[in-house]
């Protein structure tokens, strides 16, 4: 399976053939950002939408003597889904108030699912510098105390859905917290 979130680096290799006397010629449909060398292929991360949700490569290897043709069909990773964020009780005092931080109902096939809680006291439009909550684990609930900086009361929650392969989907909430 192939996720988007990383580089897919992909090696022809041919029993008993010298790699100095093959010619590669690779082709890759859909068309996406990829370089070839020599007996390896590179398809970089991306974000390209794949309707089908997969990649086909095709390998067209010759020589003088020999010449050989081949395709393989790659499994778009796609990341888990259908889940939501819990936040509870949704408005509290800082550093007093135990909140329950949850991601449930997130599915994938690739298991285990390991989640993960950040915070901000910007809006995720104008901030990307959540900062961690807890160390990322296969539960998917997480229990906290919040703090409030003043003037902000509204604290914004990111959480983190990766599966086996490295997919992840990104949800965020709010909660009020007061001093």
């Amino acid at each position: 399976k192939y996720s988007q979130a990383n580089d897919l680096i992909l090696e022809a290799s041919i029993p008993n053939a010298v790699l100095s006397t093959l010619n590669y010629s690779w082709t890759i449909s859909p068309l996406l950002d990829s370089i070839p060398y020599i007996n390896t292929f590179k398809i970089f991360k991306n974000e390209a939408i794949l309707p089908d949700g997969r990649i086909r490569v095709y390998l067209h290897a010759y020589n003088f003597t020999h010449e050989g043709n081949n395709f393989t069909d790659i499994i778009l990773n796609t990341a888990p889904e259908n889940g939501s964020l819990l936040i509870s009780p949704q408005s509290g005092t800082s550093m007093s108030t135990e909140f329950i931080i949850a991601l449930p109902g997130w599915e994938d096939v690739d298991l285990p699912l390991i989640y993960s809680v950040y915070f901000s006291y910007t809006s995720p439009e104008l901030n990307t510098d959540f900062q961690a909550l807890s160390s990322s684990r296969e539960s998917e609930q997480f229990k906290t105390y919040l703090s409030c900086i003043p003037p902000w009361s509204i604290v914004h929650i990111k959480g983190t859905i990766k599966d086996n392969f490295g997919a992840i989907s990104v949800i965020f909430g709010t909660v009020n917290v007061s001093k």
